[in-house]
């Protein structure tokens, strides 16, 4: 009898669920860091330190320069790298473990330009199972990496998962865990935004419709069946567009990775408004203009309540005496060209504008 329990213990699923638990952590994967960087400079440094202070986790780190008028790659040797780096002008077809890899455009394509030139190079890499797009102005912490990867081995079918984004400057605000879009006004709201992190709870996975662009872990299976991140919107709302594109999919649903916190400076290149900065131009006339194109693609018939929004923020930016900024918002508002005086900011080698 006690051999017959024996055999009958090995049958409860608990036993061999717990099992299969428990050996999640010894499955070795690897995981492509797609960064990239528009005139970063130290940011960028003090970004790849914290990649490669990493524990548990087997990273291969692509840092994606998109026309820089800085030396980018002067910068990293500045900052104790230079016995790691790895220079390409061309995609990189394979990166070594602990190689920073530095691929020079030359042309700055916009935010989802450089993350896709970064997207395809490590979609041709089988050795590389995941892709995790991270700015270059964030910091992540040591066991960030290895809890995204075992949040990816417990799901073992997702879209994409993301972590909790809090502010660089004030370590304990959380800027983003997860977002959700006004489907009238086409506002997107960073979820527990400006709340303590240690005394806030993630929300339910069921009530994100995007995952924070600054810190997104991809499935190649995601990135198969949707596609690569939309290029038209130049900045602002391509991550939100392409979450969405997953629809109903069960596969590609997103996911949240409490323990994967990144501390994220915020606005490094573009001046986006961060707990301290006021907003800046460039960011009023790409988040008008990607706002309005974002609408009309999905929730047209709600079009002129986005629109009487937009306008709404330009009269307050003038209140708050921000006049350039409240004219930049007018122009994206009304979809008009980039006032040569932002030009300068992107660069004048610049595609998908």
């Amino acid at each position: 009898m006690a051999s017959l329990d024996w055999v009958q213990g090995l049958c409860t699923p608990s036993i061999w669920s717990s099992c299969f638990f428990s050996t999640l952590g010894t499955v070795n994967v690897t995981t492509g860091v797609v960064l990239v960087a528009f005139n970063t400079g130290p940011l960028l440094v003090d970004c790849i330190h914290s990649l490669l202070s990493s524990r548990g986790a087997d990273l291969r780190i692509l840092v994606v320069d998109n026309g820089s008028s800085e030396d980018t790659a002067a910068v990293l040797a500045a900052g104790g790298l230079s016995d790691r780096l790895a220079r390409y002008d061309v995609q990189p077809d394979n990166i070594d473990p602990g190689t920073v890899a530095l691929w020079s455009l030359g042309v700055n394509h916009g935010f989802a330009g450089g993350v896709n030139h970064g997207l395809r190079s490590f979609m041709g890499m089988a050795d590389v199972d995941y892709i995790w797009i991270l700015n270059p102005d964030a910091v992540a912490l040591p066991d960030t990496a290895a809890a995204l990867e075992t949040r990816a081995r417990q799901l073992g079918s997702f879209g994409i998962i993301g972590g909790r984004v809090c502010y660089g400057a004030d370590q304990n605000i959380i800027q983003s865990d997860g977002g959700r879009v006004n489907r009238w006004t086409g506002i997107c709201s960073l979820l527990n935004n400006r709340k303590q992190a240690d005394q806030t709870a993630f929300p339910d996975e069921g009530d994100v419709d995007f995952v924070f662009g600054a810190h997104m872990f991809v499935s190649k299976k995601f990135i198969q069946k949707v596609g690569y991140m939309p290029e038209e919107y130049f900045l602002y709302y391509e991550e939100t567009d392409w979450c969405l594109r997953r629809g109903d999919d069960p596969e590609l649903r997103l996911y949240l990775a409490p323990d994967a916190v990144v501390h994220h400076v915020g606005g490094a290149s573009i001046g986006s408004k961060t707990t301290t900065q006021a907003v800046s131009p460039l960011s009023s006339y790409f988040m008008a203009r990607s706002r309005m194109r974002f609408m009309r693609r999905y929730h047209p018939r709600a079009l002129p309540f986005a629109f009487a929004y937009t306008a709404a923020k330009v009269v307050q930016l003038l209140v708050q005496r921000n006049p350039g900024a409240a004219m930049a918002c007018l122009r994206g508002l009304l979809g008009l060209p980039v006032p040569s005086t932002l030009r300068a900011k992107i660069g004048t080698n610049t595609v998908n504008v």
